[in-house]
């Protein structure tokens, strides 16, 4: 959850003491406990158990402001079955490291709903499943306010069958295994209350998502080490404001070793590259670097 900078102090402790206390508490509670339902990622974009870590920073030089950079979207399953995942949900972006600061808090809900079943009985292998979120957000970059909902869809697959099929990993534990979600989807992004009235008015975005994670060795190091690479391209199709730009490609790639590797707890520290720009974050196009501790309960 933290990133290590050269050159420069950090106040990380309070941090991870936090971390180390919920996957302590996590690990010991019982059946559909809090902790159980409680998820915990970088944000509410694509099925719960993608690999995209939570992470945290704040950085205090010896002289100047402090510096944050933190990414992590948290929901409680209020109702949580094999088929349905729903609850209230926080997503937290914040960067004040980079050319173009980030600060977009969003409260909402997130509903994840697999539409069948698999089963061997019944001979179902496959299933859709619909990814969706609705919040309210406030840009504090910007200065302004709205509301934002998002529906995508991605495919399940189960039991034997040919090979490069998303959702299901492939390949070999002697050498890596490869596991692929695409995801398509809609964003409805309502802006008021803006101080530039040219930001207020209504975006919709068709959205093309893949996120690929590819685990060397993973006979050996028991999926450890982790290679991500997520990629997005939104496109403005209707847009009432007085933004020029209307097509947002966003790309990240990480390296992480996990030193915490338990059923649904995973923590380890890694790299991570941006480029790209993301307005349903509110991040504008540049690149950056990341490296330090991440963390997720999925």
């Amino acid at each position: 959850m933290t990133w290590f900078q050269a050159r420069t102090t950090h106040a990380c402790v309070s941090a991870v003491l936090a971390a180390a206390s919920l996957f302590g508490v996590a690990g010991d509670a019982g059946a559909q406990s809090f902790w159980d339902r409680l998820i915990i990622r970088q944000n509410l974009d694509s099925k719960k158990d993608v690999p995209k870590p939570a992470f945290a920073q704040v950085t205090v030089p010896d002289e100047g402001d402090a510096v944050y950079n933190v990414g992590i979207g948290v929901t409680v399953a209020a109702v949580s079955t094999d088929l349905v995942t729903f609850g209230p949900a926080v997503e937290y972006l914040r960067n004040t490291q980079v050319s173009k600061a980030v600060d977009s808090p969003k409260v909402g809900a997130e509903l994840q709903w697999q539409l069948r079943e698999i089963s061997a009985f019944t001979m179902t292998r496959t299933s859709g499943l619909l990814v969706g979120r609705a919040t309210l957000r406030r840009d504090g970059v910007k200065d302004a306010r709205g509301f934002q909902g998002a529906i995508g869809y991605t495919h399940v697959f189960s039991g034997v069958g040919p090979p490069f099929r998303p959702n299901v990993t492939f390949g070999s534990d002697s050498v890596a295994t490869i596991v692929y979600s695409p995801q398509a989807a809609f964003e409805v992004d309502l802006v008021g209350g803006a101080a530039d009235p040219g930001n207020e008015g209504a975006i919709v975005r068709p959205v093309a998502l893949v996120d690929v994670a590819s685990y060397i060795a993973p006979g050996a190091l028991r999926n450890r080490l982790e290679v991500t690479v997520n990629s997005a391209l939104r496109i403005d199709a209707v847009d009432t404001t007085s933004a020029a730009d209307d097509v947002h490609p966003f790309v990240t790639a990480g390296l992480t070793y996990y030193f915490v590797r338990e059923g649904r707890r995973v923590a380890g520290v890694g790299v991570t590259y941006l480029a790209g720009d993301d307005p349903d974050k509110g991040f504008a196009s540049q690149r950056i670097w990341q490296f330090g501790l991440k963390l997720q309960l999925k």
